[in-house]
């Protein structure tokens, strides 16, 4: 005789969401782009919220960078728990550049838009690239909130400056604040 399962709780359907959705974010960046990418972001299932926003808010706008500018054949997306921080980590195989060079700027926020969310957070962005050899960034945020920093509401739809934004509801079921 069958059972009946019960009913499940909200933070099921929460970690149920918040496993696919990585997965949902980068086969749309597959087809959309058709650069392959190499995800483990196990480590972001039981993250904190205000971690786990900013973390995928700058996997958004770094695969954004790697579509518009990189030229790049793969990507690689890795989320780690080291001690007290997450860690994310982005490498690609593009054209690389010379991060020293200010003149890259060509109207887009880029590297910079991704600075400043560091700075906002009082977190940690490196970039390592060289001419030819690719892209890494790497980007720190500790698991334990350190200040009264709200992340900025979205709005009531997706951002429309990143192609890679999460939708609202998705947040919502996260606990966030909307």
């Amino acid at each position: 005789m069958l059972k009946h399962r019960e009913s499940l709780e909200s933070s099921d359907v929460e970690n149920a969401v918040w496993k696919l959705q990585p997965l949902i974010c980068f086969t749309h960046f597959f087809q959309k782009t058709g650069i392959v990418h190499h995800t483990n972001l196990n480590d972001l299932i039981h993250t904190p919220a205000h971690a786990c926003e900013h973390a995928l808010r700058f996997i958004g706008e770094g695969l954004n960078n790697v579509a518009r500018h990189a030229h790049a054949h793969q990507v690689r997306v890795e989320a780690k728990r080291v001690e007290t921080w997450l860690v994310i980590t982005m490498q690609d195989d593009g054209q690389g550049f010379d991060p020293t060079n200010r003149t890259l700027s060509t109207g887009h926020y880029g590297l910079r838009g991704l600075q400043e969310r560091a700075h906002l957070v009082e977190k940690t962005v490196s970039v390592n690239s060289s001419e030819g050899k690719g892209t890494t960034l790497e980007f720190r945020v500790p698991l334990a909130p350190s200040g009264s920093f709200d992340p900025p509401h979205m709005g009531a739809t997706p951002c429309r400056k990143c192609a890679f934004c999460l939708p609202d509801f998705i947040r919502f079921l996260r606990g966030c604040s909307v």
